[in-house]
């Protein structure tokens, strides 16, 4: 990574995110109607620790960011000055091919920025410096992705303790799919019907064990495949157990002509290709194979912010032509799809199960008989929507109430403006209270299917503001408070059965709910 010439002692020093002499303003004109006035979009640009640089992105008709041009500033860094020493430091500490995106970009600016300022890491730290050089942050945002040194970031947090919304440890473990099916069996969400060959004596908890006598020895026949007692047949999927190899296989039957279908990461307007001569598995390592879902041509990409958001769309399957469609921007074309109950109870199961506040996974829909079924076919941690601005404020929106949730529970003094009733606050008792149900509690019940006058989480929370009790609202992750949490909120904590994500933990299986769109 080249220098950009300034002072090398200044590369590792932490810059405030959020200046005010440094935020962007830009005009927008607002489409439809008469209205012709413009519009004024003030946004707080996000700095670089690395090599001092800050980045605004160009917003252009329509509110979208341009594709082509990038202005970039360069200043001095600096440490952060009194004010800012009180703000929470939130680092990101990602491959600068995903740290600086534009959805990044657009999520980070959105931070309060008399609250947050932000650290960006840069790939010359990470990579190349020791982790005690590693600038100190309140929130660490880490993820995984080609090249990134997971274990470095688990000592950094190990060392400093930050507040941390994606789980290293589970991102090692969603490294190799097959622990990734065996967690979502364990989850009571539906995979597909599948059978793992281990060369590396990994050992299945799932249905991917088969018989249980984990045997390498792969049976092939012209139509079918058996591995442990199980027959697997055509078409089928054939899946490399690293999340990181995209090479798959789809193997079709002789009675549909026979051959393979190969997957690929797009390139260019295509992200498959089929070749009629190749017929035979591969048997150079551990693969995953599982039957074919049909899903009548396309699948749907779900995004989460937390176990209380989703956002999903659906899009072209690559197994049916392998061309991708795309729209006049160049954009992948992709339809927003509405979630039942069943699909927003994955969503929450896999936020909380394997501890990705921020995450993405790939749904397959099938109607079978009267049911609509969904099976998970892939998670892929930390993932954005492309080209949302609701979706940029919501997420901008959640992780800040989060965060302060977890280091400044005190300046949460109101509902969640994305999600106001899923998580109630009961209020303290006043001087007219009758012990019956509030309205607000009454239609918090209905919405969230409650049988009494209790929300799934309830919390009390004295606090006093001009002399009066005000409710505060704090997201919980895996079922835990932060540590630095008012004692008064664990006291007024109940917790049920729907709490539960595994089945082990009293957890119902996913297909045990509602189908219903909702």
């Amino acid at each position: 990574m080249e220098k950009d010439g300034g002072n090398d002692e200044h590369r590792s020093r932490p810059v405030a995110a959020n200046s005010s002499e440094n935020t962007t303003t830009s005009v927008e004109r607002v489409e439809g109607g008469n209205n012709n006035s413009p519009t004024v979009t003030t946004r707080a640009p996000y700095f670089d620790s690395s090599n001092s640089e800050i980045h605004c992105s160009t917003p252009t008709k329509g509110g979208t960011a341009d594709t082509k041009k990038k202005k970039k500033f360069f200043i001095a860094a600096a440490e952060p000055d009194e004010n800012e020493k009180d703000r929470i430091r939130v680092g990101i500490c990602a491959m600068d091919k995903k740290a600086r995106s534009k959805p990044m970009a657009e999520i980070l600016s959105r931070l309060e920025k008399k609250i947050f300022y932000v650290l960006f890491f840069g790939d010359d730290m990470i990579l190349n410096q020791p982790v005690a050089e590693w600038p100190v942050c309140d929130v660490l945002i880490a993820f995984y992705s080609s090249g990134y040194p997971l274990e470095k970031a688990s000592e950094y947090a190990d060392l400093h303790n930050p507040v941390i919304l994606n789980d290293l440890k589970m991102q090692e473990v969603m490294k190799d799919r097959r622990q990734v099916y065996d967690l979502l069996q364990q989850s009571g969400i539906d995979v597909p019907r599948h059978i793992f060959i281990n060369l590396d004596g990994y050992v299945s908890t799932g249905i991917g064990a088969g018989n249980g006598k984990n045997e390498t020895e792969l049976i092939e026949c012209d139509d079918h495949i058996e591995v442990n007692g199980i027959q697997i047949n055509k078409p089928f999927v054939e899946k490399p157990i690293d999340a990181d190899d995209h090479n798959i296989a789809i193997y079709y039957p002789s009675s549909a002509g026979g051959g393979c279908k190969k997957l690929f990461r797009k390139i260019g307007n295509r992200s498959s290709e089929f070749y009629p001569d190749i017929n035979e598995v591969r048997r150079d390592g551990s693969y995953i194979y599982e039957e074919f879902v049909e899903t009548q041509g396309t699948d749907v990409k779900m995004y989460t912010v937390g176990p209380e958001y989703g956002h999903a769309e659906a899009r072209k399957s690559p197994t049916v032509d392998g061309k991708v469609e795309r729209n006049r921007d160049g954009k992948e074309v992709r339809f927003p799809v509405i979630l039942t109950l069943r699909e927003k109870e994955i969503a929450r199961r896999i936020v909380l199960g394997f501890k990705q506040f921020v995450c993405g996974f790939d749904l397959l829909r099938v109607q079978e008989g009267d049911t609509l079924v969904s099976y998970v076919c892939d998670v892929n941690g930390w993932s954005f929507v492309k080209k949302s601005r609701k979706y940029y404020d919501d997420c901008a929106q959640i992780l800040m109430e989060h965060m302060l949730a977890s280091i400044k529970p005190e300046l949460l003094k109101c509902f969640s403006t994305v999600d106001p009733m899923v998580t109630t606050i009961k209020t303290t008792p006043s001087s007219d209270d009758t012990g019956e149900e509030t309205t607000l509690q009454r239609v918090t019940r209905i919405l969230t299917g409650q049988s009494g006058g209790t929300s799934t989480t309830t919390m009390k929370i004295n606090n006093t503001t001009a002399g009066k009790n005000v409710e505060q609202r704090v997201n919980i992750l895996s079922g835990q408070l932060g540590p630095s949490l008012p004692a008064a909120i664990t006291e007024n904590t109940t917790t049920n059965s729907s709490i539960a994500t595994t089945l082990v933990d009293g957890a119902v299986h996913v297909r045990e709910i509602p189908g219903t769109l909702t």
